[in-house]
């Protein structure tokens, strides 16, 4: 990738960030990794209880960008 690539870095940043989670009927865990952008541009949910027993996970690619990723 390198330099010459508007937005990217010469390396990969590799660190990686764990979100994990439980309630009684469910465990989660999921983990993010920015890689060769020069920030992180995804978003995710994880919601174990939105209501009536349901529960939200979604991710959220950021394209480019991390607006409507965050915004959504």
């Amino acid at each position: 990738m390198g330099p010459a690539l508007s937005g990217f870095k010469d390396s990969p940043d590799k660190r990686k960030e764990d979100y994990k989670g439980e309630n009684a009927r469910l465990r989660f865990c999921c983990s993010e990794m920015q890689g060769w952008r020069g920030n992180m541009e995804d978003s995710h949910i994880t919601d174990l209880d939105i209501g009536d027993g349901n529960s939200l996970f979604a991710v959220f690619d950021g394209h480019g960008g991390p607006e409507v990723a965050k915004f959504v």
